[in-house]
């Protein structure tokens, strides 16, 4: 069977709506997410060109498999990868690798769902380092309306605040440190990127409409130093998802996070909401226990990937210690 690709930006209505309907109505049953918003802001980057992409299709038109990526700050990121069979995600990957826009990316990167063995297989096929994030669900029930878990001694909880911002960027700043799943959050761990990841969770809504009647900081009583912080969003009428969750690690088994998920839980409940979601680095084991003693189980997975580009740093061997000089090149 001979399959083309085809650059999406090219691409009919009828096959584009097409795509996204399904990947919306996947997302919907599988996740309890309505990805509706995030759908129409890929459509606004396909349309002025900036969001790249291939649709592989049959003789006939059909399609058997998509994909879309963007350059941005010289990291290719790769934001679904669909198909039927494990050798047309393999394909599609490896067109992705090999476009134009990937030759001037230092890094290469993916975060998509689900996670199918096939898109694992083919990642590490290319050299990605493949992690998964666990995607766990909870029902939530009236007993959350009046929460049972007190707040620990010298701790104070008061509702997260626009001026919270660049604490709470320190603050996830140190809490990842060191970790794996920080990737997904801030690539090269600076300040300037947890900034950006916390503005974008806030106003672009990647993970759904934010709820800051549910999202909550927790401060030392005394010295007014955050030590932790909840930020919920709404995925879907009726379902919460808890975006992020940190705690100073001076502060850790302190129950800390139990009462700021607990806050969260009971001010969700009390505004329509009657489950929460969230996600979870695989690696991350202390995370997992406390969200599987608070009701949470497993219902599917994303999957983050990363590999360096086809961009170098050259360093000329006939420069001397003293004078020489980097030029990036594509190899």
């Amino acid at each position: 069977m001979g399959l083309v690709f085809e650059d999406w930006r090219d691409a009919d209505a009828v096959t584009i709506e097409a795509l996204y309907a399904a990947e919306r109505a996947r997302w919907q049953e599988d996740l309890a997410w309505d990805s509706g918003l995030a759908w129409a802001t890929v459509e606004a980057g396909r349309q002025r060109g900036t969001v790249c992409g291939w649709i592989l299709r049959d003789g006939a038109g059909r399609v058997h498999g998509w994909t879309y990526y963007l350059l941005f700050e010289g990291e290719l990121q790769i934001g679904a990868l669909t198909a039927e069979r494990a050798v047309d995600i393999r394909d599609l990957l490896d067109h992705v690798i090999d476009s134009p826009e990937a030759s001037l990316a230092s890094t290469i990167s993916c975060f998509v769902y689900p996670a199918q063995p096939s898109l694992l297989s083919a990642l590490r096929r290319r050299r990605f380092s493949v992690r998964q994030s666990r995607y766990l669900t909870r029902t939530i029930t009236e007993a959350d309306s009046a929460p049972s878990v007190v707040t620990p001694p010298a701790v104070r909880l008061r509702s997260y605040r626009a001026a919270d911002l660049f604490p709470a960027v320190r603050l996830m700043s140190g809490a990842y440190e060191g970790s794996s799943g920080a990737v997904c959050f801030a690539p090269h761990g600076r300040l300037d990127e947890w900034v950006k990841y916390t503005r974008q969770l806030i106003e672009a809504q990647p993970c759904g409409r934010f709820l800051p009647d549910a999202s909550f900081a927790a401060e030392d009583a005394d010295s007014g130093r955050l030590l932790g912080l909840v930020l919920t969003t709404a995925v879907s009428p009726g379902v919460a998802h808890i975006a992020q969750l940190v705690v100073d690690h001076r502060s850790a088994r302190r129950g800390v996070g139990r009462t700021l998920l607990s806050r969260a839980f009971g001010v969700a409940q009390a505004t329509g909401h009657s489950a929460v979601t969230l996600m979870v680095d695989e690696g991350n084991v202390a995370a997992g226990a406390l969200y599987a003693s608070l009701g949470f189980t497993q219902t599917s997975a994303f999957v983050s990937a990363r590999r360096p580009g086809q961009v170098r740093t050259y360093v000329s061997p006939a420069r001397t210690a003293d004078s020489r000089v980097a030029r990036r090149i594509a190899v």
